[in-house]
């Protein structure tokens, strides 16, 4: 057990420097908001099934099942046509209840396996 949870240690360790790499290239001082937040996004594409591996495609996946402006989809889950925005373009990733909001909405689409 010792070594499988070394190996998630240094797992999460690599993932974590690389996004605060990452997120140094676009934000002078990124936040742990902001980390935590693309840290999940890239556990996200590493674990999701299905062909939407990037959190982006599949919020496009998702609006354009619903026939959606990103305005609509903003108003469906309580955001703004910004913030939906900055996710498909990756400036920025969203929070988990934006994410439980998007799951229960894929699922009421039939789309939870996407």
């Amino acid at each position: 057990m010792d070594d499988t949870k070394t190996a998630f240690i240094k797992r999460l360790t690599k993932l974590i420097a690389g996004s605060i790499d990452e997120l140094a290239k676009v934000e002078a001082e990124p936040t742990s908001d902001a980390i935590a937040r693309l840290v999940a996004a890239n556990l996200w594409g590493q674990t999701r099934p299905g062909p939407h591996k990037d959190i982006r495609a599949w919020i496009r996946h998702i609006r354009g099942a619903l026939g959606f402006s990103q305005a609509q989809l903003a108003d469906a889950i309580g955001a703004n046509q910004v913030t939906i925005a900055r996710w498909e373009t990756g400036k920025s990733h969203p929070s988990p209840v934006y994410i439980r909001a998007l799951v229960s909405i894929a699922r009421q689409l039939g789309l939870e396996q996407m």
